[in-house]
């Protein structure tokens, strides 16, 4: 019966403590035993190797394979999505508005509408305190640890702290859904902007509408809203 590797280190070190029990002399029957299991840990070795090399070719026929399939995958998605415009032309071109207001074509057996939405990209930097929060991070190190564990148990102990503003990009999106009239017309005074102060006015005086019209064109051109739509089919 074939042994694996281990059981094969096993009865080596069983001979070795055996050869130090004799003070460092190997008998005959010691030797033979020692030439078998040297011989069997070699072929064992080697069939190991074998069956490593021949798992890793698997390995690399696994990769092209994958990278294969993820060609064609991409290749199918390209398809669909060129497909989806298509479809999506010809439902705004000749669909009717439903009652959920988007656009739709009812071909009997298939129903087919239009599922609008809106992407916030950015195109610069956003610091207004109505759209942004403080990201604040620590850094705590190894050496950091006795001092604290002293905080624990009730010294102080103080942590570097780095903090940034991070625009919500959500509210932002939202922000400028509720105001996309207003936000046109504000875009075509992007002349006009001033290098407006970045802190929030909540209430406005009369005096104080210019600016604030500055700080909403500040982030409207930072920002742009894309309408993006696709096809439901039913």
């Amino acid at each position: 019966m074939s042994k694996p590797v281990f059981t094969i280190i096993e009865e080596h070190d069983a001979l070795m403590s055996e050869i130090e029990d004799l003070g460092g002399e190997i008998t005959p029957e010691l030797a033979a035993k020692l030439f078998i299991n040297e011989n069997e840990l070699a072929n064992k070795i080697r069939a190991y190797y074998f069956i490593i090399k021949t798992k890793e070719a698997d390995i690399n026929l696994i990769k092209d394979e994958k990278e294969r399939l993820d060609d064609v995958k991409k290749t199918k998605e390209n398809a669909i999505k060129q497909l989806k415009k298509a479809v999506n032309l010809a439902v705004e071109t000749f669909g009717t508005i439903k009652p959920s207001g988007a656009k739709g074509l009812d071909l009997g057996d298939l129903k087919v509408w239009q599922k609008k939405t809106e992407a916030l990209e950015l195109l610069g930097e956003v610091d207004d305190p109505r759209f942004c929060y403080k990201d604040v991070s620590f850094n705590f190190g190894y050496s950091q640890y006795e001092e604290f564990m002293k905080y624990i148990e009730g010294t102080t102990f103080e942590m570097d702290a780095h903090s940034k503003i991070v625009p919500d990009k959500d509210s932002i999106k939202q922000w400028r859904i509720n105001h996309e009239e207003e936000h046109k017309i504000l875009r075509n005074k992007a002349s006009e902007i001033t290098n407006p102060e970045c802190e929030f006015v909540p209430e406005l005086l009369p005096d104080e509408e210019e600016i604030q019209r500055d700080k909403d064109l500040k982030v409207i051109l930072a920002t742009e809203l894309k309408h993006n739509s696709t096809v439901i089919f039913r």
